[in-house]
């Protein structure tokens, strides 16, 4: 009990609430993110990258160690096509995004394989006896074969070379006698 009767007081205050930033986040409902994924050479590779920023800070991606010719915009689209010369490898991509203070990243592994076949030369899909006189005139001299995925077509023994040997393989593999190998590392294999 109070004797002198009840008290009150008034004091005004000032409270601050500050905002705390939350990163962009790839893995939020609403994100996307590339998979792992294969492609051929001279095929696009397309995607949009999203990460959700739950304080709805304006977001900006940047592409880390991308492969030749690979680019990654500001908003987030990625867009590559890679060449002959970047097949049977792997890439790994790997994207930040940012709201200008937090990031967040994701990567992806994309495997580049071959547009074209053993044996092929003409790249029609399938290896036949025309491509085997392909071979036959580079190696004669009255042609020449220019474009790199003729020549690793051509190249049916897998040895470097093209010889009048590519074109017998070629025409064995067209006659379905042997399976031409896809790289060095494979052995010509007989169809039984």
């Amino acid at each position: 009990t109070d004797f002198y009767g009840p008290l009150a007081a008034d004091k005004s205050i000032t409270l601050t609430i500050n905002n705390v930033n939350r990163k962009p986040d790839f893995a939020a409902t609403g994100a996307a993110k590339l998979a792992a994924s294969t492609i051929k050479d001279g095929q696009a590779l397309s995607f949009a990258y999203v990460a959700v920023d739950i304080d709805a800070d304006a977001v900006t991606y940047v592409g880390v160690g991308l492969p030749t010719g690979a680019t990654v915009s500001t908003a987030g689209a990625l867009a590559w096509t890679p060449t002959f010369a970047q097949a049977g490898t792997t890439y790994t991509f790997t994207v930040v995004a940012s709201d200008g203070a937090l990031t967040d990243t994701t990567s992806a592994v994309v495997t580049v394989n071959r547009s074209v076949a053993r044996g092929d030369v003409d790249k029609n899909g399938t290896v036949q006896a025309a491509d085997a006189s392909v071979v036959l005139q580079h190696v004669a001299g009255l042609t020449t074969i220019t474009d790199a995925a003729s020549l690793y077509a051509a190249d049916a023994s897998v040895n470097g070379t093209i010889s009048a040997y590519d074109a017998a393989l070629i025409l064995q593999a067209a006659a379905g006698l042997i399976t031409l190998p896809a790289s060095s590392d494979m052995s010509l294999g007989k169809t039984v």
